[in-house]
């Protein structure tokens, strides 16, 4: 016992020396937090439906490099949200770019809706983006723009203190938290293995493998397993393997049958304390832009399982994967969307739900979504950017700023 304390007691003296040795080589203490997307980036993004070009400018947004200092007489909108946003469409046919379109023809002044959209974030997220890169814009106004799926990405856990958070390690678990206390560097340079193993896996690895292995890691049989996957359409599988069809719809269904209703009914202690981190994060955009009399605005963009009756036939790649869905959604209102229209009237944020507006232009023969993958094709950002300038001017939104 005398020497196993001995030699545990060199190695963890050898730790301390190695990570203040990495110190003096310059080597980080943290893994800094990337707040937009990689800045003046450009690719080709290619679907099984559609094919377009996605740029970023100079801050790492999908927008025009513009200067950040606002010229006289024109008013700025940032829109936070996640690929609903962003759009998986050209960059002129993006909720933004539609709502700039009606809202600078003469004789009105200039407005400009800057595209925060970041896909596959959350509302955590949002509020890094506004508070270190939309804020720089000079704003008149930022819209929230919250989409159906946000409540399930959120962490269960987050303090104030997390959303201030410049490192990757923020809001882990407390013994990682005080691991990277005692050994920052040391712990960086784990985070970054980790990361860069992680990346291989899944560029090297099938994802019908990846997701085998974390359902038998989750207590399913391979047996089980085996007929989920025998029941996946050829097409889509394949598609996925090329990168062309979104692959997290057949993990989240299968691993996450819960997905959809944690985040859309919010009747679990699990969806509670995700949503909580939701209301935490909004609720610092909220005072930070008020602080700085920016006007605030909240939006819901509904899931397609909302109004899509498509959206719930047994061909659909969600319920194919194992997505619990339920039809009354496609006519009633969601918990989620009663809890974000209270937040805002105790709040006094105006509050749109677009819900009616997709529920309104429900025609097969011009559909408002692509018809596999769920985002909004370019009349679906039509009728959202319609809804939303109508609300903006009944609401005065920018008449005062």
């Amino acid at each position: 016992m005398k020497y196993l304390f001995a030699a545990l007691s060199i190695f963890v003296v050898a730790l301390f020396v190695s990570d203040q040795i990495l110190g003096l080589a310059g080597f980080p203490s943290g893994a800094p937090l990337q707040f937009a997307h990689p800045k003046n980036f450009e690719e080709v993004r290619k679907n099984i439906e559609f094919e377009y070009t996605f740029k970023t400018n100079d801050q790492g947004l999908r927008y025009a490099s513009i200067p950040l200092q606002k010229p006289p007489g024109e008013k700025r909108v940032l829109l936070l949200g996640d690929s609903f946003i962003e759009g998986s469409v050209q960059s002129d046919e993006t909720i933004g770019a539609y709502l700039e379109q009606r809202n600078s023809e003469p004789p009105a002044p200039a407005v400009r809706f800057i595209n925060g959209g970041l896909s596959g974030r959350r509302p955590l997220d949002y509020w890094r983006l506004f508070q270190n890169v939309g804020r720089g814009y000079g704003l008149d106004a930022v819209l929230i723009c919250i989409f159906a799926n946000d409540v399930t990405g959120m962490p269960e856990q987050l303090s104030r203190q997390d959303l201030y958070a410049t490192t990757a390690f923020a809001t882990d678990s407390e013994p990682r938290k005080l691991v990277h206390l005692a050994l920052p560097r040391i712990d960086t340079l784990a985070y970054r293995i980790r990361l860069e193993r992680r990346m291989r896996v899944q560029r090297e690895t099938d994802f019908l493998v990846q997701i085998t292995e974390a359902a038998i890691g989750n207590g399913k049989s391979e047996a089980e397993v085996a007929r989920w996957a025998s029941g996946l359409p050829g097409h889509l599988v394949d598609a996925a393997r090329r990168k062309e069809f979104n692959s997290a719809v057949f993990s989240l269904g299968f691993l996450q049958p819960y997905f959809w209703t944690d985040a859309l009914n919010i009747d679990t202690p699990r969806a509670e304390r995700k949503y909580r981190s939701l209301i935490l994060s909004i609720d610092e955009i909220l005072a930070v832009a008020r602080a700085e009399r920016i006007g605030v605005g909240l939006v819901y963009l509904p899931s397609p399982l909302q109004y899509e009756t498509r959206r719930h036939e047994p061909t659909e790649p969600w319920i194919i994967a194992g997505a619990v869905v339920e039809r009354r959604w496609l006519t009633t209102r969601t918990e989620v969307e009663r809890r974000l229209e209270h937040w805002a009237a105790e709040r006094s944020v105006p509050f749109l739900d677009l819900t009616p507006a997709f529920r309104a232009h429900q025609d097969p023969a011009r559909p408002t979504n692509w018809k596999l993958d769920e985002h909004l094709n370019a009349f679906g950002n039509q009728v959202a950017a319609a809804a939303i300038a109508h609300w903006i001017k009944t609401e005065g939104l920018l008449e005062s700023r």
